[in-house]
């Protein structure tokens, strides 16, 4: 009995570990440079993007995809009404993003992992 409750925990934690190992280094809570919290998930080959704090809490605010080494894709600004599409690159526990309508950047933030 001893000895399958321990081999029943080890592959848990096996399993546990692996999801981690697997987890997309853009998952998680970010706080944009407006003081927005949004998270991160994946989501059907996609990131999504969704309002975690405020006013517009449980908005999905966009959907990002990897594509070259960069994040790519549509993010709304709901304080503006505003729908912008762009890329983002991650450093650490920073991301950079540049926002773009028509082709014309018109929006640099950097988001921090929280």
């Amino acid at each position: 009995m001893t000895r399958s409750l321990t081999i029943i925990t080890a592959a848990a934690a096996f399993v546990a570990m692996a999801a981690t190992a697997h987890a997309d280094p853009i998952e998680g809570m970010w706080k944009t440079g407006d003081d927005v919290l949004l998270q991160v998930s994946a989501c059907g080959g996609s990131f999504c993007v969704d309002v975690a704090d405020g006013q517009y809490v449980g908005k999905r605010s966009g959907k990002l995809k990897l594509e070259d080494g960069k994040y790519t894709g549509t993010l709304k600004q709901f304080s503006t009404g505003i729908s912008f599409t762009g890329e983002a690159t991650l450093a650490g526990n920073t991301m950079s993003l540049v926002a773009r309508k028509f082709g014309i950047v018109v929006k640099r933030d950097t988001w921090r992992r929280q």
